[in-house]
């Protein structure tokens, strides 16, 4: 075993300088060792012993095996009740270094899939359903909706593109829809990448799975043409984001109102979505029985108050139609 002088270990604190005592103690009797302990180990010159002499307590590395943060910090080693060990500076800057290369490469992929969406949004013909949309968006200026002419759809996507088309009405009214629908890409990408992070997923993996996904023709022509469907699927991710769907998430009276109101909006802009706003809303309710009364009122007045225009506009329709 080598002298107690070639074990590095920091001595700031007297904690630190505990753990110290206790390395060169086991170095010097290896074989007098209790219960659940286990003598240190070396790579080069650089103690790698960590937590080893309370092995009966789990703790949780990240990186290289060290804790990225000291003691009495959030997540470090002594809020988990150890023997805290002081990990060598350049091995706490390069597994920070890791992770910050992590993001930065988990940005770039989601800013080239976002451009991507941009170029598709662009270059796309015109599709017919485009047509359905923006006719009935300019048609509904000056008349009722429903009453005067037939839209297929529900009436909040008529909204949307009638703001839009307000910027350059006419025959330039696609453009500002196409645009419009770059923005829409950008907050589904980030929308999905948020309800990736929340459960559990890495940076870089919750980037590469977003990425995957828009790998599909079928994907990019919805985030491309003038239409309801992703209006409707970052309702819902929107709805994922702000309501409790584990026992230990927040429950706020602004998350619950928000997540109700979102599940609303998706029904509002396409029925098909009705059984997953369902399933959204109720969940919350299953996951905490104990709070189910409270939980379900302020998800049902957020979906109330997200359902308020679509009642407005076919209370607007006469019977007869």
């Amino acid at each position: 075993h080598p002298p107690p002088t070639e074990i590095y270990t920091n001595t700031e604190s007297s904690a630190a300088s505990d753990v110290y005592k206790r390395q060169v103690w086991t170095r010097a009797n290896p074989r007098k060792l209790g219960p659940g302990l286990r003598p240190a180990r070396r790579l080069g010159r650089i103690s790698l012993t960590g937590t080893h002499f309370a092995a009966s307590t789990p703790v949780r590395f990240r990186g290289w095996g060290f804790p990225l943060r000291g003691p009495g910090q959030r997540g470090s080693i002594r809020s988990l009740q150890t023997n805290p060990v002081y990990p060598p500076k350049f091995m706490q800057f390069f597994d920070r270094s890791i992770e910050k290369l992590e993001w930065r490469t988990s940005l770039v992929l989601l800013a080239l899939t976002w451009l991507v969406c941009g170029a598709t949004a662009l270059t796309e013909r015109v599709d017919r359903d485009e047509h359905m949309y923006l006719a009935a968006a300019a048609l509904s200026a000056e008349h009722t909706l429903y009453a005067v002419f037939a839209f297929l759809q529900m009436p909040y996507s008529v909204g949307v593109y009638r703001a839009v088309s307000a910027i350059a009405p006419g025959h330039w009214t696609l453009l500002p829809a196409r645009v419009f629908k770059i923005l829409v890409s950008a907050l589904m990408i980030a929308s999905l990448f948020a309800v990736l992070r929340r459960f559990g997923a890495r940076p870089l993996l919750a980037a590469a799975l977003v990425t995957l996904l828009y790998q599909d023709n079928l994907i990019r022509e919805m985030s491309a043409l003038a239409r309801n469907y992703d209006l409707a699927q970052l309702c819902i991710l929107g709805g994922m984001l702000a309501l409790p769907l584990r026992p230990t998430d927040l429950a706020s009276r602004t998350r619950l109102l928000a997540g109700g109101l979102f599940a609303a909006m998706a029904v509002g802009f396409k029925l098909t979505y009705l059984p997953l706003a369902l399933l959204l809303v109720t969940w919350p309710v299953i996951v905490a029985p104990a709070q189910r009364v409270q939980r379900l009122g302020w998800i049902g007045g957020g979906a109330a108050l997200g359902l308020v225009p679509l009642i407005v506009t076919f209370a607007r329709v006469p019977a007869d139609v």
